[in-house]
């Protein structure tokens, strides 16, 4: 499957348009892989992308707390962590990373 994430310009991350909205939905740590590329190269996200990560947000339950540990663990330690935070609550994830199903995978 190919990622649903696309840099289309410079500085703008959103939904490929080759695989569209579906790809996104059923892949759904890819809306955190979306937050950290964004975080990690000083890109936006696309205000569709934003939205969509918004709306599929509370989905992220369905991710592993070892696979989300795996993605805050790139992006804590980064120079642009503080972003990545901001990103993640602008994007609603951040609430459904620390809920008590992922925060005990967190910690260790």
């Amino acid at each position: 499957m190919a990622d649903a994430i696309h840099c289309s310009q410079p500085s703008l991350i959103r939904i490929s348009p080759s695989c569209g909205l579906g790809a996104f939905k059923h892949v759904a740590v890819q809306r955190n892989r979306a937050v950290r590329f964004a975080a990690t190269f000083d890109f936006s996200l696309d205000p569709n992308t934003l939205a969509a990560i918004q709306n599929l947000a509370g989905e992220l339950v369905i991710v592993s707390a070892e696979r989300i540990a795996a993605e805050m663990r790139r992006i804590l330690p980064h120079m642009r962590r503080r972003r990545a935070v901001e990103l993640l609550q602008a994007s609603e994830l951040l609430p459904v990373i620390r809920s008590e199903e992922h925060t005990s995978e967190l910690q260790s």
